[in-house]
């Protein structure tokens, strides 16, 4: 019954956000009131996950791009690219151009039916990370301490691919101390955000840097308000926000209604995204991935 009520509240929202909205930005306005609200955005700059500093380039074309679900030849990334594939609650596979694969927040539960090179696991809750690693996978990375000792940092390279963390509700709390995980691929940004509970501060807004994708959990229960999501997208005003740590498609949904008046918002017809520098929209988009198998 559970899963029958949120479908037909999904539905009813799916309804309320515009009919075909997989292809279609919601709440459009004239394309001169876009470039109004847009400017303040368009003369932001800040440091690329922490390396130097960069200037996003207006064009007509950033603000009529359309998302699209496309791959390399393998299923991977081509080149210049990073693909991010949505498995599920806060689970998502990211592939780049040289075929590095990593997987966030590992778990027993939800996983891509992938070996990673790499994974993350945000905090120590059970649908976050798991003991059952692979000892093939290269890189574990734990966004607490085990020992309970200090904080845990990470920054590490595979190939084309950086990772780093920025730790999170360190002052403990419902599941304990969390990481977000900043990916780089292709000069491509992508935080996860994990479990946060709050809004950021200066400080790790500077040391996060430029943030292209920002991945950010939308349940309201255990992790932060509408009103803190909305604080943090802009202290980081990045080029996508995609909702995650859900498990029907209400919530999401719900959250794209919150926001569309505020920014362009759409809900894609796949689970994946291929995405490059040049292709991503200047200004901050709401893009929702579906559930793999939601028919909507």
């Amino acid at each position: 019954m559970k899963r029958l009520a949120a479908s037909v509240a999904a539905a009813a929202l799916v309804a309320g956000l515009a009919a075909g909205l997989g292809a279609q930005p919601v709440g459009a306005q004239s394309l001169a009131q876009s470039l109004a609200q847009a400017q303040p955005n368009a003369e932001r700059g800040a440091a690329p996950c922490g390396l130097g500093f960069v200037r996003h380039e207006r064009g007509l074309p950033g603000l009529l791009h359309r998302a699209t679900a496309s791959g390399g030849a393998s299923g991977g990334a081509p080149a210049g690219h990073v693909k991010l594939t949505f498995s599920g609650h806060s689970t998502f596979l990211i592939e780049t151009a040289q075929g590095v694969k990593a997987v966030t927040d590992y778990n027993d539960f939800v996983r891509p039916d992938v070996l990673p090179d790499l994974i993350t696991m945000n905090t120590g809750h059970s649908t976050h990370s798991t003991d059952n690693v692979d000892p093939a996978i290269k890189h574990v990375l734990r966004g607490w301490n085990p020992s309970g000792v200090g904080v845990v940092r990470h920054n590490v390279r595979e190939k084309d691919l950086r990772v780093f963390n920025l730790p999170t509700n360190i002052d403990a709390g419902y599941f304990g101390s969390s990481s977000i995980f900043v990916f780089e691929a292709a000069g491509v940004c992508i935080a996860h955000f994990g479990n946060i509970r709050h809004a950021l501060d200066d400080d790790r807004v500077r040391r996060m840097g430029r943030i292209d994708i920002m991945l950010v959990p939308v349940d309201r229960w255990i992790t932060a308000s509408f009103d803190e999501i909305l604080f943090n997208i802009d202290k980081l005003k990045p080029r996508y926000v995609i909702p995650m740590h859900y498990n029907f498609m209400d919530r999401p949904l719900e959250f794209a209604e919150r926001v569309k008046g505020m920014y362009k918002t759409r809900l894609n017809n796949s689970p994946s995204i291929t995405v490059s520098r040049a292709s991503m929209p200047v200004d901050t988009e709401v893009l929702v991935l579906p559930l793999p198998g939601w028919g909507g």
